[in-house]
């Protein structure tokens, strides 16, 4: 130790002419203010700020100096034998000049720094309270040694002069390749906290390597070039492989949780018959990289689907296949590629289509054989597993968006609307366009135009039987034929703003709309025609899930419609207007699932899930009437 000391001491002493040069940078930040340009940010956070950057700059410079001299050049220059004549072991000669080197950076900093920092003290000091301060002086303390580190490998590389320096560089190239296929995955993931975090362990990691294969030089070779740049090499790039080897698991293992491993779990997605899911959100010990599964409620089996938050998903209604998208590139405006997973195979395996495209959203048919693209109003139609192209739609107005369904194998229904849902001045009233696309004969037909319709309004669908219904803010809720466009019948009056709707088996329709704090559910028949109106009780907001049964609809309620999580559910007798309440804090999980899936058949896994505000997800037992975790939140 005390050679070590010794060494550093040395180290500070011979470089004490770079303290007149931080002192004299020390006062600039006190002439700054005088600036007129400067006087509109305030003279105490100019100062501040202005010493801060100036201890940053020269500590910057002086990293990357020390870094290429502090024993690279000693060493070429044979100086270092002065150390090796001393009782000074090598390890303690290398460590005392770079802590030395270090420690000489860091006094440089604080003497530009400290004058200012204690005449605006009142300043600082809330700094340090936001936490901003302590951040920032720990990314220095790092940045001067990877500088130094950095520096010191250049150094000794490049003055060694011997044959190892073209070994570094194709063991260089070589590295760098494979790092990068290596974070690739968190790259296109769009998890920047995991792959900052990622970034920062590689750069101390790297840091080390760099600076014990500088040890290695100096310990084992002495004043000898060749041995000193052979144990450089062997030690540098044999900690930066194992860095490598250990960057593969940890990427492996951040890129490849399970659906147990979910701390909130959300619903994308959900068969209308089957019990198969897609099921996505954060997983635990991941910060924020974002996954997705299709999971068997019913017996556990699981396939992972995209990674990251974009992308689209869909399961064929017979449960058999599923389908997603996933960026091709690292921007999110990329192209996305297409995968699929046959369901109902033994083994689940994911396999990739021949489709790159922009793709806003996708549906999968009836029977899992076809898929329909669509992204900027246009539409495509494509076989699985092939990818072959059977039929394209093309793009509406650039004023309008669309929805598809799958009426069957060959014909898909589409739904053109416009944009926005804000009324401008002198804007005309909006309509609604729906549309049959023959796949077989490629034929699109227009079905029906339903207009004029007063903005903003919202739209729910039965695809299968032909209904529409429609909300239109300051009018009515009307059903309409989507066949044909024809006026079925109106259900409520304009006064209904918090309606909520859905089309149940049979056709039916149930409405449900709270005002002057009392929550309804009104029942039609499929031809629009009122039947009975079931009371609720005290509610600011009530939510329409799924028919658990064909007599029970699930349903929440909740005093603070703003507050996600505030409502409660309950299920709700058809026949009797009994209403039992099945949990606190919970949604059913159909109810924000009306625009993909209309109507999930009574007893689906689709009516049965309920999601809490902690993130958790559970089923519903029909029998028992009792609530089961399948993902348990934070």
């Amino acid at each position: 130790m005390k050679g070590f000391l010794a060494v550093a001491r040395r180290e500070i002493v011979e470089r004490r002419g770079i303290f007149l040069a931080a002192a004299a940078a020390a006062v600039l930040p006190f002439l700054i203010p005088l600036l007129p340009a400067a006087r509109r940010f305030g003279a105490s956070e100019t100062r501040l700020y202005a010493a801060a950057f100036l201890a940053l700059a020269l500590s910057a410079v002086l990293s990357l100096v020390l870094g290429t001299t502090t024993i690279g050049r000693d060493l070429s220059e044979r100086r270092l034998a002065f150390y090796f004549s001393r009782p000074i072991g090598n390890a303690a000669i290398w460590a005392g000049k770079l802590a030395g080197a270090w420690l000489l950076i860091v006094m440089v900093a604080s003497i530009v720094w400290i004058p200012a920092g204690l005449f605006d003290h009142a300043t600082w000091a809330r700094e340090i309270r936001s936490g901003l301060a302590v951040s920032v002086g720990l990314a220095f303390g790092l940045a001067v040694v990877v500088s130094l580190a950095l520096g010191n490998a250049a150094s000794l590389a490049l003055r060694s002069r011997s044959i190892w320096l073209a070994g570094d560089l194709v063991a260089l190239a070589v590295w760098i390749g494979v790092m990068g296929s290596i974070s690739m995955p968190l790259l296109s993931a769009g998890a920047p906290v995991v792959l900052q975090r990622f970034s920062l362990a590689l750069v101390t990691a790297c840091a080390i390597a760099l600076l014990l294969s500088g040890g290695a030089q100096v310990s084992i070779g002495r004043v000898d070039p060749i041995r000193g740049s052979r144990a450089r090499f062997a030690a540098l790039w044999g900690l930066l492989f194992a860095v490598a080897g250990l960057s593969i698991v940890s990427v492996a293992w951040l890129t490849s949780p399970t659906p147990k491993d979910l701390v909130s779990a959300l619903t994308g997605y959900a068969t209308p018959h089957g019990s198969w899911i897609e099921v996505e959100g954060l997983a635990r010990g991941r910060a924020d990289y974002w996954s997705s599964f299709f999971y068997d409620v019913d017996s556990g089996r699981s396939v992972a689907a995209r990674k990251g938050r974009e992308g689209a998903v869909a399961i064929s209604e017979d449960g058999s296949t599923a389908a997603w998208t996933q960026p091709s590139g690292i921007l999110t405006e990329a192209l996305q590629d297409v995968w699929f997973c046959r369901l109902a195979d033994p083994v689940l395996r994911r396999a990739r289509l021949p489709i790159s495209a922009r793709i806003g959203n996708i549906e999968i048919s009836p029977d899992g054989s076809r898929l329909a693209l669509h992204g900027g109003g246009a539409f495509g139609v494509y076989e699985i597993p092939s990818g072959r192209l059977i039929g394209s739609v093309p793009p509406g107005t650039d004023e309008q968006f669309s929805r598809v369904a799958f009426l069957r194998r060959d014909r898909l229904r589409i739904y053109r609307m416009p944009f926005g849902v804000t009324v401008r001045a002198g804007e005309e009233p909006a309509s609604v366009e729906i549309l049959d696309f023959d796949v077989a004969a490629r034929r699109l037909v227009l079905r029906a135009t339903i207009a004029p319709l007063h903005r903003p309004f919202s739209l729910t669908f039965d695809d299968r039987a032909g209904r529409v219904i429609v909300w239109e803010r300051g009018s009515s809720l009307s059903l309409f034929d989507s066949t044909n466009g024809r006026l079925v019948a109106v259900l409520g009056n304009a006064g209904w703003d918090a309606a909520s709707r859905a089309f149940l088996s049979g056709g039916r329709i149930a409405v449900a709309e709270a005002s002057d704090g009392t929550g309804r559910v009104h029942l039609f028949s499929s031809e629009g025609r009122p039947e009975r109106v079931l009371d609720l009780g005290t509610a600011d907001l009530v939510r329409l899930g799924a028919e658990t049964s064909v007599r029970t609809l699930a349903l929440s309620i909740g005093p603070k419609p703003s507050v996600w999580g505030a409502g409660d559910s309950f299920l709700l007798d058809l026949e009797d207007g009994t209403l039992r309440k099945l949990g606190s804090h919970l949604e059913p999980v159909a109810a924000h699932m009306r625009w993909r899936l209309p109507r999930p058949e009574p007893g689906s896994i689709a009516s049965l899930l309920f999601s809490r505000s902690d993130g958790s997800l559970l089923r519903l037992d029909p029998m028992t009437g009792k609530l089961t975790t399948l993902f348990r939140g934070r």
